[in-house]
């Protein structure tokens, strides 16, 4: 009797460890989604709550089908590239040095250029966008087009 007592207990144990949802390691701990680093070292953590993403308590995005979708703009800028948006024909250039990028919102294709030439035509992943004044687009090609490097 004392044994099947004793595996009982042992089986509750091992259940209540395994269960989804509970966590035994240090709460205090920051749970990082992932990193994105430029080939110069410069970096930054986000953090998924919930749907949503932060760096540093900033906003900076959300999931879609399990898809992160940032904020163009504060990521480039955060890596030392300049934003400029034209409200006429709804286009992004996003530029650093000698190297640029032009994007529009529900479009699949993004213009490069190098020294203000076109050079070619990248095709993105998913569908960027632009909601609440805000324009997103999906983590995987920020980062190839920023020259980023996954964690």
């Amino acid at each position: 009797m004392k044994n099947k007592v004793f595996i009982v207990t042992l089986a509750i144990a091992f259940l209540i460890i395994t269960l989804p949802g509970i966590t035994m390691g240090n709460e205090n701990e920051e749970p990082y989604a992932f990193k994105l680093q430029s080939k110069s070292d410069k970096q930054i953590s986000v953090q998924f709550i919930g749907n949503q993403m932060y760096h540093d308590g900033r906003y900076m995005g959300y999931g879609i089908s399990g898809k992160p979708m940032l904020i163009l703009r504060y990521l480039a800028e955060w890596f030392g590239f300049q934003v400029d948006y034209n409200a006429q024909n709804r286009t992004t250039l996003v530029s650093k040095g000698e190297y640029s990028f032009q994007i529009e919102p529900n479009s699949n294709a993004v213009e490069i250029f190098w020294a203000g030439e076109k050079v070619k035509e990248h095709e993105l992943t998913e569908k960027p966008f632009i909601k609440n004044g805000r324009f997103y687009i999906y983590s995987l090609d920020l980062s190839d087009l920023l020259g980023l490097m996954n964690n």
